[in-house]
């Protein structure tokens, strides 16, 4: 799958500048006329913050496109590998992927492989008990 990403570096979900990262990604998405009802947003956390200090977590807020683009300013080009992925469902606050993702590891570190996690924001709500987000874990099938 291919995405147009910006790039934020600072303490996961700190407010200010993940706005701004969002919202350039999204005028440049609709400047291009890349956005539509099929889009999906992602994002891939680089960094575990309970290593890394959180000034310097790094983060890629995605979009998906129909085809890969070239990169431009601020905005970059990926494509996310095919799986084969476990796919969890969160619902509730961003506030609690940490420790989502801290129990999903401790239930398949023996099944995990050398790729990319990531989360999908399915629903965004101002009321985070509503929002929902699948996190996608690669791993190894036969294992």
């Amino acid at each position: 799958m291919h995405v147009a990403y910006i790039r934020i570096i600072g303490p996961y979900g700190e407010k200010e500048s993940y706005e701004r990262g969002w919202g350039s990604l999204c005028d440049f998405l609709k400047e291009c006329t890349l956005q539509s009802s099929a889009t999906r947003w992602f994002g891939i956390s680089f960094d575990d913050p309970t290593v890394t200090q959180k000034k310097r977590c790094r983060f890629y807020a995605c979009a998906s496109v129909p085809q890969k683009i070239k990169p431009s300013g601020a905005i970059g080009s990926l494509t996310i590998e095919n799986g084969p992925y476990v796919v969890y469902t969160y619902r509730g606050s961003y506030k609690g992927l940490l420790r989502a993702y801290t129990y999903i590891y401790s239930k398949e570190k023996e099944r995990l492989r050398n790729a990319l996690s990531f989360e999908e924001y399915v629903t965004w709500s101002k009321n985070p008990s509503e929002q929902i987000t699948k996190i996608y874990i690669p791993i190894r099938l036969n294992q």
